[in-house]
C-alpha cells in the first residue's frame, strides 16, 4: 500500500510539473510578453501560482510519505536485529499499514518458526547428551568388568598370573629403591588331587576359592596376593622381613588347616561322621630380598619355589625360608 502511494504520489508531481512549465513557456493571452528567456509577469498569474502551490505541496507529499517509509523500515530492521542477538520472543509491531504490517506479520510467524525449530534443537541436544553420558558410564563399566576379568582369577577372586608378572617388577624395584625387604611366600595346597579324586571337582573349587578368600582377608593393603596356577598361590610383603615372614606364614598355615577340614566336611553331607576324609594343608616356602640376595624379581620366585619344594620333599604342611 505504501508503493502504491509513493507512485501516486510521484506521478501528481509529475503532472504538476508538466501543467507548470506549461503555464510559464504559453503564458495567459491578456498578459503581456516578453522577449527575454523569462517573463517575470508569469509569476503573478494566479493560476501559475496555484499549480507552483500545488507541486510544493505534492513534493512535500511524497517527501513525508518516503520519510515515513524509511523510519518503519528501519524499525522493523532494528526489531528484527534485536530478536537476532538478543532472542526477544515478543511479536514484531509496526504502526504503518499496508505493507510494512503484513511484512511483520510473516516476520512474526518466521520468528515463530525459529523459537519451535531452536526448542527441537535444544530438546535433542539434551536427549542425545543425556544419551552419551549414560553410554559413556555403560562403556566405562563395561571396559572397567572386562579389565577385572583380564587381571583377576574368576576362580579364587584374586590377581591372576598376567597381573602378578606386571606388578612382581615394581615391587622388587620399589623394595631396592627405598632400601626396604621385600617377603614372597610361595603357597601349595597339600593332597589337593586327592581332594578331586575323592570329593569331585566341586569340591576342590570350593577349597581354591576358600583359600583365595582366607589370602584376600589376610594381606594389608600394599600387600598382593595371587593365583601363581593350579593349587598355587603367591604372597608378596612389602615392607616385611624373613623373620616376620615366617610367623605369617605359619599362622596362615594352621589357620588353613582348621577351617579347611570343616569344609571339606561340608562338601561331603552323605559321609559318615567316623569316615576318614581327605585333608588338605598348606607347604610354604618363603624367600626375602635381603636374606635371599636375589638377583631379579624372578630369581625372588625361583627361591621361594624351591623353599616350597624342600617343604615337600621332607613331608609337607610345614614352613621353610630359602
Amino acid at each position: 500500500m505504501v508503493q502504491r502511494r509513493l507512485w501516486a504520489a510521484v506521478i501528481t508531481t509529475s503532472t504538476f510539473l508538466g501543467l507548470a512549465a506549461a503555464a510559464w513557456a504559453y503564458p495567459p493571452p491578456h498578459l503581456p510578453a516578453t522577449t527575454g528567456p523569462i517573463n517575470p509577469r508569469s509569476w503573478s498569474c494566479p493560476w501559475t501560482a496555484a499549480l507552483l502551490a500545488l507541486t510544493a505541496v505534492a513534493a512535500a507529499a511524497w517527501l513525508l510519505a518516503r520519510w515515513r517509509c524509511r523510519r518503519a523500515l528501519r524499525r522493523l530492521l532494528a526489531d528484527v536485529r534485536d530478536r537476532r542477538y538478543a532472542r526477544r520472543t515478543a511479536p514484531l509491531t509496526v504502526c504503518q499499514p499496508g505493507d510494512l504490517a503484513g511484512l511483520a506479520r510473516e516476520f512474526n510467524v518466521l520468528f515463530s518458526a525459529w523459537r519451535e525449530l531452536g526448542d527441537d534443537l535444544e530438546s535433542s541436544r539434551r536427549q542425545l547428551h543425556s544419551r552419551l553420558v549414560r553410554s559413556d558410564r555403560q562403556w566405562r563399566a563395561a571396559v572397567n568388568r572386562l579389565r577385572q576379568s583380564a587381571l583377576t582369577d574368576s576362580l579364587s577372586g584374586l590377581a591372576n598370573r598376567k597381573l602378578l608378572d606386571s606388578l612382581l617388577h615394581d615391587y622388587f624395584q620399589t623394595a631396592r629403591r627405598a632400601h626396604t625387604d621385600l617377603a614372597c611366600l610361595m603357597i601349595d595346597l597339600d593332597e589337593f588331587k586327592t581332594v578331586n579324586d575323592r570329593l569331585g571337582h566341586a569340591a576342590g573349587d570350593n577349597l581354591i576359592a576358600f583359600a583365595g578368600e582366607l589370602l584376600a582377608a589376610s594381606v594389608r593393603a600394599g600387600d598382593l596376593a595371587a593365583r601363581y596356577g593350579g593349587d598355587e598361590f603367591v604372597l608378596l610383603l612389602p615392607d616385611c622381613d624373613r623373620d616376620r615372614a615366617a610367623l605369617i606364614a605359619e599362622r596362615f598355615r594352621l589357620l588353613f588347616a582348621r577351617e579347611s577340614a570343616r569344609l571339606l566336611r561340608d562338601s561331603a553331607p552323605d559321609a559318615s561322621p567316623d569316615a576318614a576324609l581327605p585333608r588338605c594343608r598348606l607347604s610354604i616356602g618363603i624367600a626375602t630380598l635381603h636374606a635371599s640376595q636375589p638377583a631379579s624379581a624372578p630369581h625372588l620366585i625361583q627361591l621361594a619355589d624351591a623353599a616350597l619344594y624342600r617343604v615337600k620333599r621332607s613331608g609337607r604342611n610345614a614352613v621353610a625360608v630359602a
